[in-house]
């Protein structure tokens, strides 16, 4: 297994051995392979006394534990009250803040960098590495609702002290040691620990943790000052009045930076990579948004309504309404989910447990993150062409669910049909792709609103062609998907 990790195709082995062994695969001495749904549902949630496994030590980004990286489940349970309001725009009390218009302002800086430096003219153009390009976006989005701020990256439109390159580097190493775990914990103690980023490095996550310490000692100043001075509207903020420590406050904001902008631009980039490779299904696309919110360069003959003011941002309440985009978003997310490899085991507990007739000891580690890519892959779930990238599988099973909800596909009194089983199943089985329960990602809702966003916006405006069509981008597979060399050329539509 060590070897597919490094060649980065665990994903496939982990697929493989569901298909033939079943639904519950030992694959180590004490470490299982769970894709069974119903199972997976009972394991991580609310009530389950499972617990994060100390694979999870990989998403400490300092000496204390942030949300992501805790184990126990009461601190976790404590620690969630105080950052949750904030990823759904809560601040003290009843005080709330738009996390949508510091998105809109990242988007609107990026599109006027693309505008100005990017937008083809004839022969002449200048290729643009969308996969890079997204990632500043991501960083820079999360700096406008976390700190008020830019971090600086689409103004400069460069990796700005090798923060991506360092991340690429090193990301792939340290979640092969992470699933050697002694060596992991090894890696952590001195000297060895003199080797991981720290606050102060002139380069890599290092580097931006440095930027945020100053970030965060100049908003505790503000906010301890006895004069009144207005206080910015933004995550930190919300984190600071739910009384997180400054330990706390260095950790959580660190993960989300790196942890959120990661996740986030891999959603956006896959997404585009399969609507560049599709141009039916990007015309479909552009043709809903173009009814819906045309930008003004669209020809007027557009139905739906046009005018200055879709030169701004679409409004995510715009994009939820319109049914192939989610479905396009959604099918995005199943062939190729940001975090596909990922083990995210959970510890069974003292007392044992029984899975699918097997009885599992305590202390058995369950993989339910890597089932993740092998679920969204099933033919039992997914169809026959359930490794085919085709939107309309979404809309089929909600009509198909719709019209046997109005008694044409069941009988009165009989509940919930086959279509709409088999609909909730696919949600369902999608739906962990954020995890479950107790272990949900805090971060759902800011995740989808950025792709729902960013896809939108940039396939309304632009139309783009790939320059290597042979091989549009580099993709690895290291915990998350890495990205990289996706150049292609940009045109106003």
């Amino acid at each position: 297994m060590t070897g597919q990790f490094i060649k980065g195709d665990v994903h496939v082995l982990w697929k493989d051995l569901a298909e033939k062994y079943g639904p519950l695969v030992r694959f180590g001495p004490d470490q299982v392979l769970c894709t069974d749904l119903e199972s997976i549902l009972r394991i991580t949630s609310v009530r389950s006394n499972y617990r994060k496994s100390d694979w999870y030590d990989l998403a400490r980004m300092g000496d204390d534990d942030n949300l992501l990286s805790m184990t126990d489940k009461e601190r976790r349970k404590e620690r969630r009250k105080k950052v949750a309001p904030a990823y759904n725009g809560k601040g003290a009390g009843s005080h709330t803040f738009s996390i949508e218009a510091g998105l809109d302002r990242a988007l609107t800086a990026w599109t006027e960098l693309i505008d100005r430096k990017y937008l083809a003219s004839g022969p002449i153009f200048q290729p643009f590495d969308i996969a890079q390009s997204v990632h500043f976006y991501a960083l820079d989005s999360l700096g406008e609702i976390a700190y008020s701020q830019s971090l600086g990256y689409i103004a400069n439109d460069k990796d700005m002290n090798d923060v991506l390159k360092i991340n690429e580097a090193t990301l792939p190493w340290m979640y092969l040691l992470n699933n050697h775990h002694f060596f992991f914990k090894l890696l952590r103690k001195w000297p060895f620990s003199l080797l991981l980023p720290r606050a102060g490095d002139k380069a890599g996550l290092g580097a931006i943790m440095g930027h945020t310490t100053s970030i965060i000692d100049q908003r505790l100043a503000l906010s301890s000052s006895e004069k009144k001075v207005p206080l910015p509207d933004d995550m930190l903020q919300s984190f600071i009045s739910h009384h997180l420590t400054r330990p706390e406050l260095q950790e959580e904001v660190t993960v989300q930076l790196f942890a959120g902008s990661d996740t986030v631009a891999n959603g956006i980039r896959l997404c585009l990579l399969h609507l560049f490779s599709s141009p039916r299904i990007y015309r479909k696309l552009q043709a809903e948004l173009d009814s819906a919110y045309p930008f003004p360069s669209v020809s007027s003959s557009s139905p739906g309504p046009s005018g200055p003011e879709n030169r701004t941002p679409i409004p995510v309440a715009t994009c939820l309404g319109l049914p192939y985009l989610q479905a396009v978003l959604r099918e995005s997310l199943r062939i190729l989910p940001p975090v596909a490899t990922g083990g995210f085991y959970k510890d069974v507990s003292p007392s044992g447990d029984t899975v699918m007739g097997f009885d599992l000891p305590p202390g058995t580690k369950v993989a339910t993150g890597a089932a993740i890519y092998a679920m969204c892959h099933s033919r039992a779930i997914f169809g026959e062409d359930a490794d085919v990238f085709r939107p309309e599988r979404w809309l089929e099973a909600e009509e198909a669910a719709r019209l046997e909800s109005s008694g044409k596909g069941k009988r009165e009194g009989t509940g919930m049909g086959e279509a709409g089983k088999r609909l909730k199943e696919m949600e369902m089985t999608l739906g962990l792709i954020f995890g479950h329960g107790q272990f949900e990602c805090v971060g759902k809702k800011l995740a989808m609103m950025q792709m729902n966003k960013v896809v939108a916006e940039l396939v309304r405006r632009y139309d783009f062609t790939v320059l290597n069509p042979v091989r549009p981008c580099k993709v690895e597979n290291a915990l998350m998907w890495l990205v990289k060399d996706f150049w292609v050329r940009v045109e106003r539509r």
